[in-house]
């Protein structure tokens, strides 16, 4: 049989007749995709010359790409703690990625205790050569500053956002050079290797040490969305 279709016809196959497998792969506990999809109530197909495995029905669409770590569940983007494994033409996917990111998006259940969240830190740091973490053509560093610089429009509406997000730029960009000049002023010429930051450094552990903890104690409103609710439901 050519190659291209073994795969199709494997995973065909094993939606119809095969009864459930299991394998033990790289140390991590995988079964197969064909079985826990029937268990589930999805159908499956394969695209791309079999490397690539859709499930369906009539809510879900899941796509997982033979050997790459990450899926699509229901057109999110996500990434698997083990990539998808083909074994003689049957594909596998971890137990633990079933457990801890399929089913928890699928299923969620409504009787776990929702926990307040009080603190969410949004760090933009990436740029320049260093993007972050990349799927396909996205690159981390192309959302986390304009999510930062929407997040600081929402927390001081009604200002303007034009005058908030230029503080917000403009002061990242002052701090900044701040903190260039000292560091620099900081580098030890005389020590063993030369031009050592090692005064810098503990410059900058003490700086964040300070200034971290009064974080934890901010509380802002998202005047933007309040606003939007009450306005929707008058």
């Amino acid at each position: 049989m050519n190659k291209r279709f073994a795969l199709p016809v494997a995973l065909c196959f094993a939606f119809c007749v095969m009864p459930a497998r299991a394998a033990f792969i790289n140390g991590q506990n995988y079964v197969a995709i064909s079985d826990w999809a029937r268990g589930s109530g999805l159908y499956g197909f394969t695209l791309k010359r079999g490397d690539e495995i859709v499930l369906t029905n009539r809510t879900t669409r899941l796509v997982f790409d033979v050997d790459p770590a990450q899926a699509e569940i229901n057109g999110v983007r996500v990434r698997l703690s083990f990539p998808v494994a083909n074994a003689k033409g049957v594909p596998f996917i971890a137990q633990f990625d079933l457990d801890k990111t399929v089913r928890p998006l699928l299923f969620p259940s409504r009787y776990v205790e929702p926990q307040k969240i009080t603190t969410i830190c949004l760090d933009p740091g990436h740029g320049g050569k260093d993007s972050g973490n990349r799927v396909g053509w996205h690159y981390e560093k192309n959302y986390t500053l304009p999510l930062a610089l929407e997040l600081s429009v929402e927390l001081t509406h009604p200002v303007p956002p034009e005058v908030s997000a230029s503080i917000y730029w403009i002061g990242g960009q002052f701090l900044g050079g701040i903190f260039i000049i000292i560091m620099n002023a900081l580098r030890d010429d005389n020590s063993t290797p030369a031009d050592n930051m090692t005064k810098a450094l503990i410059f900058e552990g003490v700086v964040a040490c300070v200034t971290a903890p009064w974080f934890f104690f901010i509380k802002a409103k998202r005047g933007r969305l309040e606003q939007d609710i009450r306005a929707r439901y008058k």
